[in-house]
């Protein structure tokens, strides 16, 4: 019982709790998930089980897929419409600023994180300082946004204009500084409204399951290929002994016992015997060493 289950979270739960139910229905010792989804956000979460956790850190650099409905006229103190409004300004929006402020943001390669995010300042989390009302200085973070959909151009719902967009993502991107930001190009406030993450890396939402409705047999074993889909290499029976039991390997076991002579080039690769998946090995710098054991 090491894998994942893809949960399609539902509304109005936090991801510690579909954690801690999965954990608590099917008696696992350890449970984790590849990166916080707000209470209120929907759609695909990868919640991980026993050994399985130990590779969440390659899971959490992962892609992501959202859909999202910005709202235009107003700000909150947590960029989303959730929060308690601190300004408003309704102005008419037009579809030519709409397509030349998303342009503008697919060039930029930095970020300034909300306030309410788990990031770490001094050791302390954000959102901790934002409760205390303790003012602290962000500085932009690295993130690419790789593609912008408009699923709904501009459209009027009461006094406010929105707009639905699909935006594929890399790690580390805030979806409500996206908000923000695309307010702020169009001349006016904006936040995030509803939000679905529709991809995690190789996990779409057609791959989740209804946190409601999953089965135990519903996990995903660590050992399918679509999980960690790294470059194989096949081992004789001499580098498995050393495999079985984590030793550490070099350049020229696998260069000489293994005929794989780009094995420097590789950062991760899984090791394969007589067609059964071994192990994951990752290279730090000319030594290679087990990261998981299957």
């Amino acid at each position: 019982m090491d894998g994942f289950y893809i949960v399609d979270k539902p509304a109005g739960i936090t991801c510690q709790t579909v954690c801690n139910k999965i954990k608590h229905n099917y008696k696992f010792n350890k449970v984790g998930h590849n990166g916080t989804l707000d209470p209120e956000t929907t759609g695909v979460m990868v919640v991980a089980c026993n050994r399985a956790t130990k590779m969440l850190q390659y899971l959490i650099n992962d892609s992501k897929t959202y859909l999202t409905t910005i709202v235009f006229g107003y700000l909150t103190n947590t960029l989303d419409a959730y929060g308690e409004k601190i300004a408003e300004n309704i102005v008419e929006i037009e579809a030519n600023q709409i397509d030349l402020a998303l342009k503008t943001l697919l060039t930029r390669k930095e970020q300034i994180p909300p306030m309410v995010s788990a990031i770490k300042i001094n050791g302390r989390k954000l959102y901790d300082y934002e409760r205390k009302n303790i003012e602290v200085e962000l500085s932009p973070r690295p993130v690419e946004i790789y593609d912008i959909k408009i699923v709904k151009p501009l459209y009027k719902d009461g006094n406010f204009q929105k707009i639905d967009l699909i935006l594929d993502v890399s790690k580390g991107f805030y979806v409500r500084s996206f908000a923000r930001d695309l307010g702020e190009l169009v001349g006016t406030y904006a936040v995030m409204g509803k939000l679905e993450r529709l991809r995690a890396g190789r996990f779409e939402k057609k791959d989740a399951i209804p946190l409601s409705t999953i089965l135990e047999k519903n996990i995903t074993p660590i050992a399918i290929e679509d999980v960690f889909n790294y470059p194989k290499i096949n081992i004789n029976e001499r580098i498995l002994r050393f495999v079985e039991n984590g030793v550490t390997l070099y350049n020229h076991n696998l260069l000489n016992d293994c005929k794989y002579r780009d094995v420097g080039k590789l950062d991760r690769f899984i090791l394969v015997y007589l067609g059964k998946n071994i192990a994951i090995y990752e290279r730090k710098g000319e030594i290679y060493r087990p990261i998981f054991i299957y």
